[in-house]
């Protein structure tokens, strides 16, 4: 049975960082706990897999997929109320929950089972369909079962909730393990395949598959092979399919990537944003700038003209050892902001959860960095909802209760500051005009005004005007370069300027 922590008396500890991190600015944000945070009872993993929907209302969890359980929430009255009965598993050990995510209302549910037997056999797999009516869970359709092939190792759907893309992992096309991946739509009240089979390299041991996502609006599919030129290697490569006009198959979209060496688990963390425009792969395995496995992600933007991914602003890296950066990571619907997680850090630590904003094609870090309570916390699995101000945070290995091992603990966290105006509106500021390309104005009602800092979107510092004590100030930057600049007033607060 899970518990509930009073939230009224719980603290979470968050880390202020620096004003730059990764070399990148920060914007002012707060991000505090939405709703009470859940534990789980000993060897639960509680957070094995977390989805939130789109308006960031309803979340569910899973529970250790060996006895696998997966229950839905809804925020009422500040409190995060169970809706729906609880999804249990058939089979002990098949994995149930161990993938499912929710449409943009999040009244349709998807559902693996990626080690269910059931009349096929061994790791045969399963997948289900759930739909909300009058607070009960009914199946939509029938089950989709594999053979032998681990079908629903991984599973996504898309907004409307009548398309699904499942992996096989172990699908034996041509080789052993090769894997296959597919998409169904939901006709005549049953799924039904969508276009051709997809595969990556073909050959045996790669596990194509091992992770899928699809776009929100059912027409790009991203999938991961676990390995690249021989059974073990773990490099990891990802793959990108589109619908053609036809809808009758899916064809490549842009390169593929592949790891480049041993154990890169590259494509791990795996996003596309609503209209799959926009993609971001996880290599947590990556060993760079004199660290082992700090981790790395990269966002890319597809180019139709030249069929080709092109990189965002630059990559993300992990500050220390083992911090498996880009081990899960997560798009708003726009794909202009990025969560993701390092569950180890630093060197197999708590683990910490980023949000950055793509601005003129610079990643800005959103607020504080959130950070595990224990050394044993390993934040790992993050999702984000559709305006990218919500966000839900598991940690299934997690020890957080104090009292058992591997408990795991999920968490919900939002922005406290919805907009910069917003924040300006309650601290009593006018700053005007914005855009500009001469002077900005500040006003403030109470608080003086002391310090106005301008600092450019890499995090240098550009302007410094001190010793104002006034409430009105009025400062000249005709002369800065045209672009996008941040505005600290006071040495507390960040804002977005733009100098046309």
């Amino acid at each position: 049975m899970t518990r509930f922590l009073n939230f009224d008396k719980f603290k979470i500890t968050i880390y202020l960082v620096a004003l730059f991190c990764f070399n990148q600015a920060i914007i002012s944000q707060e991000y505090g706990l939405l709703g009470q945070t859940f534990y789980g009872n000993d060897g639960d993993d509680l957070g094995s897999w977390v989805s939130i929907n789109d308006t960031g209302n309803r979340i569910a969890y899973s529970v250790r997929p060996f006895q696998g359980r997966v229950q839905a929430f809804d925020l009422i009255n500040g409190l995060w109320e169970p809706i729906g009965q609880e999804l249990i598993y058939e089979e002990l050990g098949d994995q149930f929950g161990r993938s499912f995510e929710f449409n943009d209302q999040g009244n349709i549910l998807v559902i693996s089972a990626s080690e269910f037997e059931g009349n096929n056999g061994f790791n045969s797999g399963r997948v289900q369909v759930f739909e909300l009516i009058d607070n009960i869970w009914i199946q939509m359709g029938s089950d989709i079962i594999g053979d032998g092939n681990n079908a629903g190792w991984s599973v996504d759907i898309n907004g409307a909730g009548n398309r699904i893309v499942l992996s096989y992992r172990a699908d034996n096309f041509t080789v052993e393990n090769s894997g296959t991946v597919r998409v169904f739509d939901f006709v005549n009240e049953d799924w039904v395949q969508v276009g051709n089979d997809m595969h990556g390299k073909v050959m045996n041991d790669e596990f194509f598959g091992d992770k899928v996502v699809l776009s929100d609006d059912g027409n790009t599919v991203a999938a991961r092979s676990r390995n690249v030129e021989n059974p073990a290697d773990q490099k990891g490569a990802v793959y990108v399919f589109e619908l053609s006009d036809t809808e009758d198959e899916w064809v490549a979209k842009g390169q593929f990537f592949e790891g480049e060496f041993q154990s890169d688990f590259l494509g791990s963390g795996l996003a596309l944003n609503d209209d799959g425009s926009t993609l971001a792969i996880g290599a947590p395995g990556v060993d760079l700038n004199g660290f082992n496995e700090p981790g790395q992600l990269k966002a890319y933007s597809y180019n139709i003209t030249l069929d080709l991914w092109e990189q965002i602003g630059d990559e993300f890296i992990g500050d220390s050892n083992v911090d498996f950066t880009g081990s899960s990571v997560n798009f708003n619907n726009e794909g202009n902001v990025l969560i993701f997680s390092s569950p180890f850090f630093p060197n197999l630590g708590p683990g910490e959860v980023r949000l950055f904003e793509n601005i003129n094609n610079q990643w800005i870090q959103l607020g504080e960095t959130i950070i595990g309570e224990t050394e044993d916390t390993n934040l790992s699995i993050v999702a984000l909802n559709g305006e990218g101000n919500t966000f839900i945070v598991g940690a299934p290995g997690s020890d957080d209760n104090g009292v058992n091992s591997e408990t795991g603990s999920v968490r919900v966290f939002t922005d406290n500051l919805l907009s910069t105006q917003e924040f300006l509106d309650n601290m009593s500021i006018a700053v005007y005009p914005n855009p500009t390309s001469n002077n900005i104005t500040f006003e403030s009602e109470s608080a003086a005004l002391n310090t106005i800092s301008f600092y450019d979107i890499t995090g240098k510092e550009i302007q410094d005007v001190t010793g104002l004590d006034s409430l009105t100030a009025t400062i000249d930057i005709s002369q800065f370069a045209r672009g996008i600049y941040l505005v600290q007033i006071n040495g507390l607060n960040t804002l977005k300027l733009v100098k046309e």
